[in-house]
């Protein structure tokens, strides 16, 4: 997951609905145009999510805070679960969370809460966030995940694929100024999935020693 900034201010054409244009377009500039459960970014299928469901709330279905950019897969995942979760708009999820992703697709993508982030809330967002990588009981929850799995592969090739030209001692200069280039795009907050990336980047020792200034650049 990855922190947000929301601004103070809703949208105007939020007194008209939700889904009204200005809504949609300004959530998903502030969310990067990303699902703000499992990261995936520039869906076909947006949505625009009650952070606290609206069957909880109906006072809540056009509260500014309460409205958060998602894909369809994980709205539909989440529903209307009243279990309370970690806002990203007001805290540290990064921190929170850890993700692993396994080498082969057929074995599930694990989420847990971090030594020291332990809660109810964090509890119930590793839970929610294991359905949303990993369930497939329909027919097209199998397609999605299966989507869902192909792309957050095909840049694990990439963060590999960079990092052992930084790694490599035969790797030209030019070779390593592009990978660190690629390298740090991918560790940002607005990248796809960059909490798997930034998260198998941190746990990386030669990495960080050569490399930490990659995580936050000027």
């Amino acid at each position: 997951m990855f922190s947000v900034d929301r601004p103070e201010e809703a949208p105007e054409g939020l007194s008209k609905g939700h889904d009204s244009k200005d809504v949609v377009e300004k959530l998903e500039e502030i969310f990067h145009g990303k699902c703000y459960l499992c990261e995936f970014k520039d869906t076909l299928q947006p949505e625009v999510e009650h952070f606290i469901p609206q069957s909880l709330d109906s006072e809540l279905a056009k509260d500014w805070d309460n409205l958060f950019y998602s894909c369809r897969r994980c709205n539909s995942i989440k529903s209307s679960k009243p279990e309370p979760l970690l806002d990203c708009t007001k805290e540290d999820v990064f921190s929170a969370i850890l993700l692993d992703l396994p080498l082969r697709k057929t074995r599930l993508i694990e989420v847990s809460v971090n030594e020291g982030y332990e809660s109810e809330r964090a509890k119930n967002t590793a839970a929610l966030l294991t359905l949303c990588y990993n369930r497939e009981e329909s027919g097209y929850q199998k397609i999605t995940r299966s989507l869902l799995r192909d792309m957050l592969h095909r840049y694990l090739d990439k963060y590999s694929e960079y990092t052992s030209v930084l790694l490599d001692s035969e790797s030209g200069k030019r070779e390593k100024l592009r990978a660190e280039d690629k390298l740090e795009r991918m560790l940002q907050p607005d990248f796809a999935f960059h909490a798997f990336w930034r998260g198998i980047f941190l746990d990386d020792e030669k990495l960080m020693k050569n490399y930490n200034h990659l995580l936050d650049p000027e």
